[in-house]
């Protein structure tokens, strides 16, 4: 069995690692101690003020912990290392997502003018691993929507904690001190169309889509297909749905579906994912302990 004592986390976990986990000072509190640490040095400092200096510093200094999501992320690498047994994690977001990669690049290179080539290095260092989708000047990644509801139109910066701290991870591993998260709205696989049709028959209790109106089978590949010739390539395949049916139909454009946000380097947080790391060497440690004894 691999040693987990020397467990290197993918940056795609870090995520789930990190989960719970807060700075042990807020910004006001580091402005504060270091305002107090400045009285000391000058002897200005007032009793009461010495109390809360070392409440501060106690903070500061606290050992982090593991939080529960974390310790549940441990477990299941610990499983799957001393079982040989793995969970297979399967859906439809995953799928588009993988399928659609190089749709998603030509998007952002329409979009942008900037021509990405996928990056196929992994990279390791002493607590991560991880494969960058592109690293030409800066870490890019690139995140395809399943449809228009989960594509963040109004976001001004990244909201998704799990990805920066994805990203963060891998301008760790390559030494790279800015990074793109990119979202993409590409047209969905043909075969996810139809499973989400099927499923919408399933829910309606038909046995098939001519007992479904045309205009709710419109409505339901259309939010799933963005332009005009993903549309009529989907009615040309289809033995069931009809170009004529999506008269009303409204293609998003290139621009309307990429949002670019910047993730910024933060030395902080790479630091703090290292520590969680080295947390979550000494867990597996205790893991092992109990299933030996």
């Amino acid at each position: 069995m691999t040693d987990l004592t020397k467990w290197k986390f993918r940056a795609s976990q870090m995520g789930r690692l990190m989960a719970g986990v807060k700075p042990n000072l807020t910004e006001n509190q580091e402005k504060t101690l270091n305002g107090l640490l400045e009285k000391k040095s000058n002897g200005t400092i007032t009793d009461k003020q010495l109390v809360t200096l070392g409440d501060l510093i106690s903070k500061r200094d606290a050992k982090p912990q593991l939080m529960a999501t974390a310790k549940t992320l441990c477990r299941e690498i610990f499983q799957e290392q001393f079982f040989g047994r793995s969970k297979s994690i399967t859906n439809k977001y995953l799928e588009k997502g993988i399928s659609q990669e190089e749709h998603s690049l030509s998007l952002y290179t329409s979009v942008t003018g900037n021509l990405l080539f996928k990056n196929e290095d992994n990279f390791v260092d002493d607590h991560f691993t991880g494969t960058p989708d592109n690293i030409e000047g800066k870490v890019r990644d690139i995140k395809t929507s399943w449809d228009y509801s989960t594509f963040p139109f109004y976001d001004k910066e990244a909201t998704n904690n799990a990805y920066v701290y994805q990203l963060n991870t891998y301008m760790g591993l390559t030494e790279l001190d800015s990074s793109e998260l990119i979202y993409c709205l590409v047209d969905t696989p043909f075969n996810l169309v139809d499973d989400e049709l099927r499923s919408l028959c399933w829910k309606s209790g038909c046995l098939s889509l001519d007992s479904l109106p045309k205009n709710v089978i419109a409505e339901n590949v259309q939010n799933l297909i963005y332009t005009e010739q993903g549309l009529k390539d989907y009615c040309h395949q289809s033995a069931e749905v009809k170009i004529e049916w999506f008269d009303n139909f409204k293609r998003l454009r290139d621009e309307d579906r990429i949002k670019i946000f910047e993730v910024k380097y933060d030395e902080n947080m790479i630091k703090n994912m290292r520590s969680q790391v080295e947390l979550a060497r000494e867990y597996f440690a205790e893991i092992m302990n109990d299933f030996v004894n």
